[in-house]
């Protein structure tokens, strides 16, 4: 028996969206759009039920999948979703999910055009990673930056940064 069907029939709200919203991350990989859909009625199930860190790691997926699908019309569509996240993680100190967000934000404002705002939500993401990066050793420092998810995203910042 999987933990999801474990965790639908205790309806356990501590443990239950955590599990699908990374069964919906893995399946975004083959279906985006379906777990965009899926991804935000556990976002709206958590809104109604204020719980902001699971509201968190729903947008932080929801991120992750707009920067492998930056034009998707279901990805642009969550866009103020995003943003409303955003603020929300920063007020509280999620700075791993804020870079993340803004970082995926920027994606989707780089792929529709809007340069402007991509260069914006890029350097407020290179800020937050230098933020955590500024708080830890240097070896975790060093593993931290090193990491799959952050060399990966600083070097796509690179990658548009504008000329000068």
């Amino acid at each position: 028996m999987g933990a999801e069907t474990v965790l639908l029939g205790t309806r356990d709200w501590e443990d239950l969206p955590g599990v699908q919203i990374e069964i919906q991350r893995m399946q975004a990989r083959h279906k985006p759009v379906e777990s965009v859909r899926e991804i935000c009625r556990i976002m709206d199930e958590a809104v109604a039920n204020s719980l902001l860190l699971v509201q968190i790691h729903a947008a932080v997926a929801l991120a992750e999948i707009a920067i492998k699908n930056p034009r998707d019309a279901a990805i642009r569509g969550v866009v103020p979703v995003l943003e409303r996240t955003l603020g929300n993680a920063e007020s509280i100190g999620v700075l791993d999910a804020a870079w993340r967000l803004s970082f995926g934000l920027g994606c989707v404002a780089s792929a529709v055009g809007d340069s402007r705002n991509g260069q914006m939500r890029f350097r407020s993401a290179l800020r937050t990673i230098q933020e955590i990066a500024g708080q830890l050793s240097p070896a975790y420092r060093k593993v931290f930056v090193a990491s799959p998810q952050v060399a990966s995203a600083i070097s796509e910042m690179a990658q548009n940064a504008p000329l000068s």
